[in-house]
């Protein structure tokens, strides 16, 4: 199928028109479309991946209408992302917050439990305190791992572990 990608690459009705027939469901495109996604690099990242995409929809759900809330989100996982590539601690920060969050949903699955004790309240209990064990020992096999942090202050030293 690489004779075909240039005649796609160049000729931009062609493409449109491979692009509607894989959008319809149209099986033949199917060795053309992973001829392209394997030799133009970037393509499929351009069309969007499914973590793009998953996060978008979240984001729309959480922020609904508010593109300053969701601008807002996009910098702050931004700036996570960017600090778990960098600082290995950044780790132990994001488990800590998700530590958190799992704690606040705890509370709120065994509050509703108590007002309407039910089958499925019952299960939301034990499914929020599962996660919430699970990112503790997480927590806790990382804080294992990660060296500890030492600041020198003038002739003062500081061990954080």
């Amino acid at each position: 199928m690489t004779d075909d990608r240039p005649n796609y690459l160049d000729n931009t009705e062609d493409f449109r028109t491979l692009i509607d027939q894989a959008t319809k469901g149209e099986k033949s495109t199917v060795p053309v479309l992973r001829d392209l996604m394997t030799t133009t690099p970037g393509l499929a990242t351009h069309i969007g991946d499914v973590f793009s995409h998953v996060e978008q929809k979240a984001l729309g759900r959480i922020s609904k209408q508010n593109l300053l809330q969701q601008e807002a989100y996009i910098s702050s996982l931004n700036s996570l992302e960017q600090g778990l590539q960098t600082d290995p601690h950044q780790v132990e920060y994001a488990l800590i917050r998700q530590i958190r969050m799992d704690l606040l949903l705890l509370s709120q699955a065994e509050e509703r439990l108590i007002d309407y004790p039910t089958e499925a309240n019952n299960t939301l209990v034990n499914s929020a305190h599962k996660r919430a064990l699970a990112s503790l020992k997480t927590l806790h096999m990382i804080q294992r791992v990660l060296p500890p942090v030492q600041i020198n202050i003038a002739e003062n030293q500081i061990n954080i572990s």
